[in-house]
């Protein structure tokens, strides 16, 4: 009976550490790709510039 505590007590520790692990690992966002910060620096200029 005590080997099966130990056990059990093992399995729900490794679980708890996991899940302490994935929200950190999943938490950064991808930064957006150079090309659509570039787009959106060439919109917002053109914004900016009075028309003709």
């Amino acid at each position: 009976m005590a080997v099966l505590g130990y056990g059990s007590f093992i399995m729900v520790v490794i679980k708890f550490i996991n899940n302490l692990r994935k929200p950190a690992e999943a938490a950064p966002a991808p930064a957006a790709p150079p090309k659509d910060v570039l787009l959106r620096e060439i919109r917002d200029e053109l914004k900016k510039s009075p028309r003709v």
